[in-house]
């Protein structure tokens, strides 16, 4: 299943009709996919595992994925006893689901397209 195709669905799944979220979505899908064929050890989306990348990509979209957030630069702390001034410059992560998250959502329906890996 090609990546249009899955972007396609994506967007029936998720009811979205414009093409303002299409970037984010075309990320989403190779982060999904990418994940998906490793565990599976496919080299390819089969046609009957679409719906499934497809519904893992909608949950990363509503989980709006991982957002980091810079500090102000603001003065965060004074101390006056041997002069100590502390600025804000720290950056926080806020987690939506990550793709693992999802993926170990969907475990299950996996592990039915999941193939052993032969050591050579």
């Amino acid at each position: 299943m090609t990546n249009e195709e899955l972007l396609v669905l994506v967007k029936e799944f998720a009811g979205i009709n414009d093409d303002t979220q299409d970037a984010q979505i075309n990320i989403y899908i190779r982060r999904v996919t990418r994940r998906v064929l490793n565990y599976c050890n496919l080299l390819e989306i089969p046609v009957e595992l679409g719906e499934i990348v497809a519904e893992m990509v909608v949950d990363m979209l509503k989980s709006g994925g991982s957002t980091i957030i810079e500090g102000s630069g603001s003065i965060k702390r004074v101390s006056r006893g041997d002069t100590t001034v502390e600025y804000d410059v720290g950056s926080q992560v806020v987690n939506g689901d990550s793709v693992d998250d999802v993926l170990t959502n969907y475990k299950q329906q996996l592990n039915q397209f999941r193939r052993l890996r032969v050591l050579k």
